[in-house]
């Protein structure tokens, strides 16, 4: 099995990716699916009681969730949990992680963030 991305792991712990519950994202490695770039419409038919259109709908939201796993690169690798990630893009728009590029500061306008 192919060693999971940090961010990726936490962004899918936190439950960040739409429809992907624990026992799914339990079973990401095993499909094959250990980092962003993983994620296919294939390698997701191949999970537990997920076939071709629920497999659609998984991409689907993961391809919408994009911005805040942007977020999430930039908060996991600073020490903070990647549900920081969606509190940003609440604040902060969908352009979050851009504007947490040129000031990182930004976070800390985020309640909980020291």
């Amino acid at each position: 099995m192919p060693e999971t991305d940090p961010v990726f792991a936490a962004f899918c712990a936190e439950g960040l990716w739409p429809g992907l519950g624990r026992a799914l994202t339990a079973a990401l490695p095993e499909a094959g699916i250990a980092a962003p770039e993983d994620v296919t419409a294939e390698k997701l038919a191949t999970l537990p009681k997920v076939g071709r259109i629920r497999a659609g709908r998984l991409l689907s939201s993961w391809i919408g969730a994009a911005h805040v796993y942007e977020v999430a690169r930039i908060v996991v690798p600073a020490g903070l949990r990647a549900r920081v990630a969606a509190r940003a893009v609440d604040a902060f728009g969908d352009d979050a992680a851009r504007r947490l590029r040129d000031d990182p500061w930004r976070l800390l306008e985020l309640p909980d963030v020291r």
